[in-house]
């Protein structure tokens, strides 16, 4: 529906309310969602308002804004001319890898923050009271916006967080949603999939255009520079659109998205695993992306050095065991739910290796259990099974420690073998587990070899002992 539109000028305004007047042309917003405009000519004069809920708690309320316009004040719009304790406003600082504040612990503006919006920057904010803020003054973007000089700091300045280095804040620059990464951006060094801040569970949600690439309006999306060479993107106006659907089918991609819960905070981290016969077996920053933690728990597969939030493996889901690293936050009840599961032939398993624990997820998405503080990260595996067998396949080569146990999943008939590293025997047996096998190793902390023989087929692996 068009319902609005400047004169002498091309306007499209869909998904709520918009009125022409003296400023020019009004697109609404309110709590039951926003407008949204596509418009070709330059120099049209608009105010585009955003309603902002107010924050709940330490964990809810947070949002992540930017502006539609080419110079948008800070003040005294969106931070009152005396700074108070009723607003937040932030930029990301890479370098440091924390949360700038435009307001010093005096109630005083920071003399080197941004003082209007810079377009294709996004900040965070948070409001004590409902609000709905007006970007308004001059003329809405229409034209791409390039961004240039996005940084990658090495890992000392973050030594003890969990943050990985080359995270960079931007923002939607436009008056409508874009679709992230649609083949007309232009990026360098960057990869290629993104997040936005998911203010309803507390934690980053990670965006491509296989899962919906979607950016809204005034929305800030973070972006991961590759190495210290730097980045740089242009923000094209071609990938402007009014759709709002937030989750595309994977075009027949075998895919399983997982979300871990606080149940008391009411907090949640969402962690993606798809399968592709064209992916690489190493880190791809064409289709992987590396995990950001927010205010939810910290969830994610591992791979290698890397912890993922979206995991892209090649080859067949029956053949892949994917072990999770699970960190809690406040409370003690969580549950980890399979959101979706689509075009995987295989059953699902989830195991929790604390509580020697195995789920059929497609039988039973949720799966609650409670987490105290100095648990061991690497808690849970997640497997594949052939339907309708009722059972984990055999021989899928899952092998894992947890303190001084260790575990194979589904072994199925094999020689198991453990060495230290100078090739000093500790264990060897002859087992037959169809399911989670257990056995606990009585040897000093430090690495060891495990080595599982099922008939022709040898698998070798290194892991941790923590006696």
């Amino acid at each position: 529906m068009i319902i609005g539109a400047q004169s002498g000028g091309h306007a499209d305004c869909r998904v709520g309310g918009a009125q022409a007047g003296a400023a020019g042309l009004v697109i609404n917003s309110d709590a039951t969602g926003s407008g949204s405009l596509i418009h070709s000519n330059a120099g049209v004069l608009g105010t585009m308002q955003r309603f902002v809920s107010h924050w709940t708690d330490d964990n809810h309320g947070w949002h992540l804004l930017s502006s539609p316009l080419a110079s948008q004040p800070i003040q005294p719009g969106f931070v009152p001319a005396t700074p108070d304790k009723t607003q937040d406003f932030y930029a990301w600082d890479e370098v440091n890898g924390w949360w700038f504040n435009s307001k010093d612990p005096g109630m005083l503006w920071v003399s080197g923050f941004d003082a209007n919006f810079i377009p294709g920057k996004g900040y965070l904010v948070a409001y004590n009271a409902d609000v709905t803020k007006s970007f308004s003054g001059t003329a809405l973007n229409v034209a791409d916006v390039s961004v240039s000089g996005l940084t990658y700091t090495n890992a000392p300045n973050y030594s003890g967080t969990a943050i990985t280095p080359g995270w960079n804040l931007l923002g939607n620059p436009f008056a409508s949603a874009i679709t992230w990464n649609n083949g007309v951006w232009s990026l360098n060094n960057i990869a290629l999939v993104a997040k936005i801040w998911a203010e309803g569970s507390a934690s980053y949600s990670d965006i491509d255009i296989i899962t919906g690439g979607i950016i809204p309006a005034n929305q800030g999306f973070m972006v991961n520079v590759l190495d210290a060479s730097g980045g740089s993107l242009t923000i094209p106006a071609s990938a402007r659109t009014h759709n709002t659907q937030n989750w595309y089918k994977s075009a027949g991609k075998p895919i399983i998205k997982l979300a871990a819960h606080n149940l008391s905070a009411q907090t949640a981290q969402e962690s993606v695993v798809m399968f592709d016969n064209q992916a690489s077996a190493a880190f791809n920053p064409a289709a992987d992306s590396r995990f950001l933690p927010g205010y939810a728990p910290q969830f994610y597969s591992v791979r290698g050095p890397e912890h993922l939030s979206t995991n892209v493996l090649p080859g067949n889901s029956s053949q892949e065991v994917i072990p999770f690293s699970f960190i809690k936050t406040t409370g003690s009840a969580y549950s980890i739910e399979a959101v979706n599961i689509e075009n995987v032939s295989a059953q699902v398993y989830l195991t929790d290796l604390k509580l020697d624990i195995t789920q059929n997820l497609g039988d039973n998405p949720v799966y609650n259990f409670t987490s105290v503080a100095g648990d061991n990260p690497a808690r849970f595996v997640l497997s594949f099974g052939t339907t309708g067998i009722g059972g984990p396949n055999a021989n899928n080569g899952g092998v894992y420690a947890y303190g001084n146990n260790l575990y194979l999943i589904n072994p199925g008939k094999a020689r198991l073998e453990v060495f230290n590293l100078t090739g000093q025997a500790m264990l060897s047996q002859d087992i037959s587990s169809e399911g989670l096998y257990k056995t606990g190793l009585s040897v000093p902390t430090g690495y060891y070899v495990v080595r599982v023989t099922t008939g022709a087929r040898v698998s070798v692996t290194k892991i941790f002992i923590q006696s």
